[in-house]
């Protein structure tokens, strides 16, 4: 099989897999997501931030969501509407661009493409996708357990 032929399969087999997560199959890699992800203009309002975070479980060795500062981008994956948080442990630094969100400390909207990237840092940095349209979390995979709502630090 000529490589050109092996690399779109590798590719349609990990959109496959992105788009069978947003459909309840199963799990979507974190860096399939973002790499497919297309910035959106929707607005996150402080309602939206709210019902979200209500709804966050964080990950066994995470520390309570309050501890991190929280950064939230509209986004579009594969024609739906999502929403990427970025979590950072505090302490750390407002982000440029970031803008707070009303009746939230340390709650901040963003784009996708100011979205803070850090390699590393374990459960210092948890990330989450929330398909808007389903409302609810896209399942990410964690080595040696079952897909989880929000994951340690996936784009490491």
């Amino acid at each position: 099989m000529p490589l050109k032929d092996s690399l779109k399969g590798t590719r349609l087999k990990a959109t496959a897999i992105a788009i069978a997560s947003l459909l309840g199959a199963g799990a979507a890699s974190a860096q399939v997501i973002f790499k497919s992800l297309v910035p959106s203009t929707k607005e996150i309002t402080s309602d939206t931030v709210q019902a979200l975070e209500k709804q966050v479980i964080m990950p066994a060795d995470a520390a309570p969501i309050s501890s991190y500062e929280r950064y939230y981008a509209p986004g579009v994956f594969e024609k739906r509407d999502v929403i990427v948080g970025v979590f950072l442990k505090r302490p750390s630094r407002k982000r440029d661009g970031a803008v707070a969100v009303p009746g939230f400390l340390s709650a901040y909207t963003t784009t996708v493409e100011k979205l803070p990237r850090i390699k590393g840092g374990s459960c210092t940095v948890v990330t989450i996708y929330f398909d808007v349209t389903n409302g609810r979390f896209i399942k990410l995979p964690v080595k040696g357990k079952d897909p989880q709502p929000a994951v340690c630090n996936p784009l490491a």
